[in-house]
């Protein structure tokens, strides 16, 4: 008896959790992307071994997400800047190839009420920060490129330091000193006031 009614409430309470789940808006705020993202290697609208998938985020109820176009630290040379930018450029284009690809599983959010049209109308609203502020260099009008590419947030800084500010974990073999700028930079300052 007792055990009848224990899996009686641990339906009810899964039901509960279920319905509870189905209204809310569930968001993944990180997806790290493979540079195989969106290619003809890694077919993001099928089941796949990667942790994300389009398959693996509809069965799961994930209603939103935000895709990173990440770029690690280099050099700050204009050798190391350039292919930073390559390489975020490269994710951001990988993105949107995933949109292009799945129109009718998920979109692109460029504004709070596009999440909220995309979600009711089915789909995954995608929307997209870049993870080290790096590839923006001491250039605000590469900033803004890459919001007007989608890009809502970014990391400012990430493992190194950067013309924005400081990192918590400066790379001494990029020629990091224990601080650069003492916290933001005055360029970091513009970078936020965008």
């Amino acid at each position: 008896m007792a055990a009848s009614l224990l899996l009686a409430m641990g339906a009810r309470a899964a039901d509960d959790a279920a319905a509870l789940h189905a209204r809310m808006l569930t968001l993944d705020s990180h997806i790290d992307l493979p540079r195989t993202w969106a290619t003809p290697k890694l077919d993001v609208g099928r089941l796949s071994d990667h942790q994300a998938d389009l398959a693996k985020m509809e069965e799961g109820g994930l209603k939103a997400a935000f895709f990173i176009a990440y770029a690690g630290q280099r050099a700050d040379t204009a050798a190391g800047l350039d292919e930073a930018r390559r390489e975020a450029l490269g994710k951001l284009l990988a993105i949107h190839r995933m949109a292009h690809r799945h129109p009718d599983r998920v979109a692109i959010a460029y504004r709070a009420a596009d999440v909220a049209a995309i979600v009711a109308s089915g789909r995954i609203a995608a929307l997209i920060g870049m993870e080290n502020g790096f590839p923006i260099g001491d250039d605000l009008d590469w900033l803004r490129l890459a919001h007007e590419g989608g890009v809502r947030y970014v990391t400012l800084t990430h493992n190194g330091h950067n013309q924005i500010g400081d990192s918590a974990q400066p790379k001494p073999e990029l020629g990091d000193g224990e601080k650069r700028h003492g916290g933001l930079s005055a360029f970091g300052r513009a970078v936020v006031g965008e």
